[in-house]
């Protein structure tokens, strides 16, 4: 995918304090209050990034994610509905499945679920990026990291997905303890 030239920035009042983000930025973040069990604050984030245009499904995708965060699965379903327009609805069920799975705590039905939308649409770059995720909840490092480099690879250059999965490779190395070579 060709990159997307976007320096513009997005104002956001987020818990009585106000944010000037690129989209970039703002995703990341999003995704950040998502990781904490922010669904409400994050929805806001995605709400607004959803309306830029050129931007494809991701966003929408991370919205669909918080409205599952907070219960709101027919919410969750038409959000998915409008982000894949038109396109194979196997891709929504998927989704939908693995976000209401991930919320009700049935792990490992929603890691299959997700990791069906990676093997069957690769032009959906943030289930890579949340697969990851529900790896590195089950503390599946390796896993973790080979879904995020692959988001990085599916996103286009520069992208807010990819980005976010950068993020997390870099916060998972710096996490992992240092291994000392010599002898003890």
């Amino acid at each position: 995918m060709s990159p997307v030239k976007d320096d513009a920035r997005y104002s956001f009042l987020l818990q009585g304090k106000e944010y000037s983000l690129t989209f970039q930025e703002a995703f990341s973040y999003g995704h950040t209050l998502m990781a904490g069990g922010h669904f409400e604050t994050a929805a806001t984030i995605f709400t607004r990034l959803a309306k830029v245009p050129r931007r494809g499904p991701r966003a929408k995708v991370m919205l669909s994610a918080c409205a599952a965060g907070l219960d709101k699965y027919s919410v969750c379903q038409e959000i998915l509905k409008i982000a894949f327009d038109g396109e194979d609805h196997a891709v929504i069920e998927l989704l939908q499945a693995a976000f209401v799975y991930h919320k009700l705590g049935m792990q490992s039905d929603a890691i299959r679920e997700m990791t069906k939308v990676v093997q069957q649409f690769e032009n959906v770059p943030s289930a890579c990026l949340l697969l990851g995720d529900m790896f590195a909840e089950q503390g599946a490092g390796k896993k973790a990291a080979y879904c995020w480099k692959m988001a990085i690879k599916r996103d286009r250059k520069g992208g807010a997905v990819g980005l976010t999965a950068h993020k997390q490779l870099e916060s998972m190395q710096k996490a992992r303890p240092s291994r000392r070579r010599g002898r003890a």
